[in-house]
């Protein structure tokens, strides 16, 4: 994923006039996001006013570029900032999670969790559409009947988080044929063509998961943890920005999953530019 240019502010900068760095993760969907923000305040703030460094690899680089000011807002998800900078055990209801990352990151970052967008993108345990019909699986404990052993792929991240891997076979007890491998995002579902019975844990948003060839199962004990997606900037830039907050609340629940889905397709799939997507979607939602 290209980097788009970052325009920064200069130190000379008075109050309510410097340039507000819009960032975002390397991953389609964060991108996409990250993209229609950037044109929501600028048609609201005015170009000059905003500038883009979207596509950082990674949620500790994209929250410590936060933190040291090289971008001022980003978008992303409370299971991966629970996991993976708060370093806390998943547990509870989708609110109680929101609630939890909203107080943490106020009190350990100074920085506001403003959302959520609408969204999520959760793991997702996916196979294909005939294994699926061959075997009758809906739920992902409907596999755990099949004793010849599976052929489990997942993504690096996965593995590393508490509420990923683990998590997943604690709750589901899955025969496993052969040793979990790992794989980028790129070839993960290519894992699905090779003979047996084969699964991936990959994300909800997956562009894979909208052509129809691949099935994702029910995630009916949840074993997966709640990942809504919410706008985090710093307390200082709000108030430095008065009118900010109210312009950010102002995406909160005007996305959903599915339509998320949907663009990360026309993006990787389709080709589409990420500019174009996002100025369709804030035309459609009257944004």
């Amino acid at each position: 994923m290209v980097v788009l240019a970052c325009v920064l502010a200069s130190a000379g900068c008075s109050r309510g006039s410097r340039v507000l760095v819009v960032g975002s993760k390397n991953s389609t969907d964060q991108v996409i996001v990250g993209e229609i923000l950037a044109q929501y305040l600028e048609k609201r703030l005015g170009t000059e006013r905003v500038g883009r460094r979207l596509g950082l690899p990674g949620t500790q680089l994209t929250h410590e570029s936060l933190l040291t000011g090289a971008i001022d807002i980003y978008p992303e998800y409370t299971g991966a900032a629970l996991s993976t900078l708060l370093k806390g055990e998943p547990a509870g209801t989708r609110e109680a999670v929101r609630d939890r990352v909203q107080e943490e990151y106020r009190a350990r970052f100074r920085c506001e969790w403003i959302g959520p967008l609408g969204y999520e993108n959760r793991f997702a345990a996916a196979v294909l559409r005939d294994t699926a019909e061959k075997l009758n699986l809906k739920t992902i404990s409907d596999a755990e009947a099949y004793e010849l052993g599976w052929s489990l792929t997942v993504l690096p991240e996965f593995q590393d988080r508490a509420d990923g891997q683990p998590q997943f076979m604690r709750t589901y007890r899955l025969r496993l044929g052969v040793p979990i491998r790992s794989t980028e995002a790129g070839s993960l579902y290519a894992a699905l063509d090779v003979a047996g019975a084969a699964m991936v844990a990959g994300q909800e948003l997956d562009a894979a998961l909208s052509t129809g060839a691949y099935v994702a199962l029910e995630d009916n004990r949840r074993g997966f943890s709640f990942c809504e997606a919410g706008l985090v900037t710093k307390s200082s830039t709000l108030e430095e920005e008065p009118a900010l907050a109210g312009l950010l609340r102002g995406l909160s629940g005007k996305f959903d999953t599915a339509r998320m889905r949907a663009m990360v397709k026309e993006v990787e799939v389709d080709k589409r530019a990420p500019e174009t997507v996002a100025a369709e979607f804030l035309k459609q939602a009257k944004l």
